[in-house]
């Protein structure tokens, strides 16, 4: 098909494609929109290419967190198959400050999650002129899982850790020792979203040495499969 020039011509509005007619650029060196059926680079025909990338989703933030990533192939190769949602940790750091204080930290857990550990760490013990008391429940218990933690040496000397089995003595109403016959955990599950607590109680006048972790690990399965009766 041969256009006619002087038809091509007529009407064009600067910046503005429109059918059979020429497409002259702007002031700006810019035009509006053009339909192309094939695109290519250095010869290379890139259409199926950008057609890709039109349906990419991310932003330019999200993308960029994998700059600077060590991630092979070969690890990004084993997510594929994997419907669950693996054992997830979240954990708070307790940093001691100089005058009476309670110190809060709060790990919310989903609703259907179940309740793997709590492990409480010393990391460096508390220097308070009085006495440092730290306990770890819930809402409805609030020192159900350990109780009357001393962080300033008779209970966790510095590096030293209690967790569920591992109480030292010092577990709360949820929790039995975790070593004889007959002890239990109790409330692991819960349908509800909950929050794990952790409550520092800091009797000072000038220490800021302590230094305490509270970890906690759960699991939140995608889909709970039934049991076979027969």
């Amino acid at each position: 098909m041969v256009l006619n020039t002087v038809k091509s011509l007529y009407g064009v509005d600067l910046g503005v494609s429109a059918a059979k007619k020429v497409v002259i650029t702007d002031k700006d060196n810019k035009i509006d929109s053009l339909d192309i059926t094939v695109v290519k680079a250095a010869g290379v025909d890139v259409s199926a290419d950008l057609v890709k990338l039109a349906a990419v989703t991310a932003t330019a933030a999200e993308l960029n967190k994998l700059d600077g990533g060590a991630v092979t192939n070969a690890q990004l190769n084993e997510l594929v198959g994997i419907t669950e949602t693996p054992i997830q940790v979240a954990e708070v750091n307790f940093t001691q400050t100089a005058a009476n204080a309670v110190h809060t930290g709060t790990i919310t857990l989903p609703a259907g999650a179940t309740l793997i550990n709590i492990i409480v760490t010393n990391v460096v013990l508390w220097d308070s002129g009085t006495s440092t008391v730290m306990k770890v429940g819930d809402a409805t218990t609030d020192d159900g899982y350990f109780t009357a933690i001393d962080l300033k040496a008779t209970d966790l000397l510095a590096d030293e850790s209690v967790a569920f089995g591992l109480t030292g003595g010092l577990e709360g109403a949820d929790l039995d020792g975790g070593e004889s016959a007959g002890d239990h955990v109790r409330r692991l599950y819960d349908a509800s979203s909950r929050d794990i607590i952790g409550v520092i109680t800091d009797t000072n006048a000038a220490g800021v040495a302590g230094r305490t972790r509270m970890t906690v690990i759960f699991a939140l399965p995608t889909t709970a499969v039934a049991a076979t009766v027969v």
